[in-house]
């Protein structure tokens, strides 16, 4: 990706990578068998978003608004390990999803 990056800028190649990505998720989100759900999840690693966040912010925002952008994006990587959790647990016990996460609900 290096040169190719440098000939056509950081906005294409990131958005083209996020792109890949999102295609292998939803692959492995709706994958009915282990062997579909291992050729998605190779693909998806075929097409990594190294930065996260911040690739996508520095391509497509302006500086002043890059700024703010990665404030808000490091708040919010900073609280979620701490909310996600508990947001998690009530999800689970709101929609009764226990016996369909561990299996038991066929």
């Amino acid at each position: 990706m290096g040169r190719w990056r440098y000939r056509r800028g950081r906005k294409l190649p990131s958005l083209w990578r996020a792109a890949l990505f999102t295609i292998g998720s939803i692959g492995c989100a709706l994958s009915n068998d282990v062997t579909t759900l291992i050729a998605f999840r190779i693909f998806r690693r075929s097409a990594p978003v190294p930065d996260g966040g911040a690739a996508p912010i520095g391509a497509t925002s302006t500086r002043a608004e890059a700024t703010k952008l990665m404030s808000m994006l490091m708040l919010v990587m900073s609280v979620s390990p701490i909310l996600a959790p508990g947001i998690g647990s009530f999800v689970i016990a709101a929609f009764e999803l226990a016996r369909c996460v561990l299996g038991t609900d066929r």
